[in-house]
């Protein structure tokens, strides 16, 4: 009897729920970085890069680039949207169980063991209004039962691993464009982050043509910068697993397929689609009102160990510099203890103390540096580092275009080159054919 084969699961999958959780844990002190990447099975190095991505040089570029675009066209908050993808799987999860305190196990019952997940894209904006969700299914032809109960107006698409492409979300600008109405006299400004899904040409020609001004958040940094992922992400899967576990109570042995997902995403919605939330969440992110300095240097703290320059052209033979040493504060100035309350002459004022507390910490920072992973970084790193960009502007069009031109040149090539050798063995078999003939 052959012993039974168990898959180890492959590199690099992990849930977009455990990396927020894992983050926020990291963040708060709760667990360090080790810890927590065992315990939400996250790669050590991936977590390190989402602990330590929100940069001040970043998000500086960010809210220069939405200011510009306030400026130009003074958007109101009824067209200032924000929008982003979210997972709902078939196995809810379950975020509290009552039981006795002596009960070490406790059982509560979910819908299947594994099971499949839909992307749903949800889009909000500044003035408390939602666009209708659209549905992406892992299916090969799209059946309308799958939208039954579904929250009014929304659609569907199927593809088969139920991820969002460049073609699907060209779709959901059409049906973006249908509720927003942008007009050249009403121009509407879209918030998204990065993927690269939303950097297509044909998208960004449709947005142009449409008056929608698509701007991206810096990369790693939706959890910050994103009013969805700031207060709507979390109720909406909390209110959406309850669903879930109402469902499994009134219907006993029955499991919740792709056609029940549309019914339960609707209760979960029409709980957490509230004005309210969306307005606090361009609130709280600085968007509208429009407040730059609304992250403090403790938000980028945790950066400070791997900050690179967006722009940087740094000689890698080149050798580091050392800094000359500052001198030490003359301590012998200092007062001496004493039992009694009596002011001294010679004693520092406040200004002369807060000097020396300068001089002693930047002494120490030489001493005992912050360590620098930048520069190993910049060696290692093969690809350009993505950043904030305003996705609709001519500049940014262009060098789509020039990278597709390039893009088309290399697979002419590599055409060429496979079809090369096939012309110089076609002549040696068919001269073998003639002499065995």
């Amino acid at each position: 009897m052959m012993p039974p084969v168990i898959s180890r699961p492959s590199k690099g999958q992990w849930h977009p729920d455990s990396m927020k959780q894992a983050v926020e844990n990291v963040l708060t002190g709760q667990l360090s970085i080790r810890k927590a990447a065992e315990m939400y099975k996250i790669p050590k190095s991936t977590l390190i890069d989402r602990v330590s991505a929100v940069k001040e040089p970043q998000v500086n570029r960010f809210f220069e680039s939405l200011t510009n675009l306030m400026e130009k066209y003074e958007f109101t908050p009824y067209k200032i949207y924000n929008c982003d993808e979210t997972s709902v799987t078939t196995v809810q999860k379950h975020s509290k169980i009552i039981s006795l305190k002596q009960n070490r196990q406790v059982g509560k019952l979910t819908s299947a063991e594994r099971g499949r997940s839909v992307t749903v894209l949800y889009c909000m904006n500044a003035g408390g209004q939602y666009i209708p969700p659209f549905f992406i299914f892992p299916r090969q032809r799209m059946n309308e039962r799958l939208l039954i109960g579904a929250p009014k107006e929304s659609i569907g698409e199927a593809q088969s691993n139920g991820w969002m492409t460049s073609q699907l979300f060209l779709k959901w600008m059409q049906h973006f464009a249908h509720y927003a109405n942008p007009s050249v006299q009403n121009p509407v400004l879209l918030i998204l982050d990065g993927h690269i899904s939303h950097k297509d040409l044909e998208v960004i020609t449709y947005a142009r043509n449409r008056n929608i001004h698509m701007l991206s958040t810096p990369p790693h940094t939706t959890h910050k910068l994103q009013p969805l992922d700031r207060v709507f992400m979390k109720p909406f899967k909390d209110a959406y697993y309850e669903a879930c576990g109402l469902w499994t109570r009134k219907n006993p042995a029955a499991r919740i397929t792709e056609y029940e997902i549309a019914s339960l995403v609707g209760d979960a919605f029409a709980r957490v689609s509230r004005g309210e939330i969306a307005v606090k969440g361009f609130q709280c992110t600085g968007i509208h009102p429009l407040n730059p300095n609304v992250f403090t240097e403790l938000d980028y703290l945790p950066s400070m160990m791997t900050d690179i320059a967006m722009d940087s052209n740094v000689d890698q033979t080149e050798s580091p510099t050392v800094r000359p040493m500052l001198p030490l504060p003359d301590m012998s100035s200092a007062p001496k203890a004493s039992s009694h309350h009596e002011t001294s002459p010679n004693r520092p004022t406040p200004t002369d103390r807060s000097n020396d507390t300068t001089v002693v910490k930047e002494t120490i920072q030489q001493l005992s540096p912050i360590p620098d992973a930048s520069k190993k970084r910049e060696v290692s790193r093969r690809r350009k580092s993505e950043r904030s960009e305003v996705l609709t502007s001519s500049p940014y069009k262009t060098y789509l275009e020039e990278k597709n031109n390039e893009k088309l040149k290399r697979e002419v090539k590599s055409l060429v080159r496979g079809n090369a050798p096939i012309r110089k063995i076609l002549p040696k078999k068919l001269k073998k054919d003639n002499k065995e003939k």
